[in-house]
């Protein structure tokens, strides 16, 4: 059994919303778990950037928003995790999945800003779909994965977050390998560039990287991040909405672009 984080593709719709922070008791409450209830009041979304899928377009991490046909497939299997919340986008009906049904299991209350790590002692105890504590992700379990991919929903994006199968032994030599992949990043040969060094050579259309991050833009033009994963030594690549400080103090060098 395995548990996947789910979010929107790169390639999905971006929306807007111009009057999405005035409460922003609701705000928290969709992103941390907690029931509306009476306090919600429909809200409309504009398109903010054209992408290819629409089934799940991307507005703000750890939100869901699906059309009415999309809804009523997933539905059936998550009713009992989640709070439907209407709203609408080109004047078509649409759902906030508020995922309600918060499980805590986050491994060693371990905070990374991008990668989700649990800790899962009962694998029965786990549902569709649910949230942790004081993280944005929605967490699924392959039940979920499974009915995406049987009727080819376009624009979900799943990372693997937890692998019942995954033993000790096999935690450590991926770890082994992994810091021995990363101490070759780290002495990577040739010349070493200051962050805003770094800033314009990816303006330029170049990829630069540091230890474990990379940096280049997208096909958009919007600045991305890829981060080297412990499961399997790739690149995972996030669309970078804050920039760390440790960034701004750290040298970069040049690497190949990935597509």
């Amino acid at each position: 059994m395995r548990v996947w984080e789910v979010s929107s593709s790169s390639k999905s719709v971006r929306l807007s919303c111009n009057n999405w922070y005035v409460n922003s008791h609701i705000k928290d409450r969709l992103m941390f778990g907690k029931r509306v209830g009476e306090l919600w009041t429909p809200v409309n979304f504009e398109l903010y950037k054209e992408g290819l899928y629409e089934d799940l377009p991307h507005f703000i991490s750890g939100m869901l928003i699906v059309p009415s046909h999309i809804l009523n497939l997933l539905l059936p299997l998550i009713k009992d995790h989640v709070e439907v919340l209407p709203v609408t986008f080109n004047e078509e009906q649409h759902f906030i999945i508020n995922v309600i049904n918060v499980i805590d299991c986050n491994k060693n209350n371990e905070l990374n800003y991008l990668k989700v790590k649990l800790d899962i002692e009962d694998s029965t105890k786990l549902s569709p779909i649910f949230k942790i504590p004081a993280r944005l992700a929605v967490l699924v379990t392959d039940e979920f994965r499974d009915l995406v991919i049987e009727h080819s929903l376009e624009g979900f994006k799943f990372e693997e977050a937890w692998n019942s199968e995954v033993t000790n032994e096999m935690k450590l030599e991926r770890k082994r390998l992994y810091e021995a992949k990363l101490a070759e990043i780290k002495n990577y040969p040739g010349k070493k560039y200051s962050f805003d060094e770094a800033m314009k050579m990816i303006r330029e259309g170049k990829a630069v990287a540091n230890g474990k991050n990379k940096l280049q833009l997208d096909e958009n033009g919007e600045l991305e991040i890829a981060v080297l994963q412990e499961e399997d030594c790739e690149y995972l690549w996030y669309e970078l909405l804050a920039m760390p400080p440790m960034f701004l103090v750290e040298e970069w060098h040049e690497v190949d672009r990935e597509d």
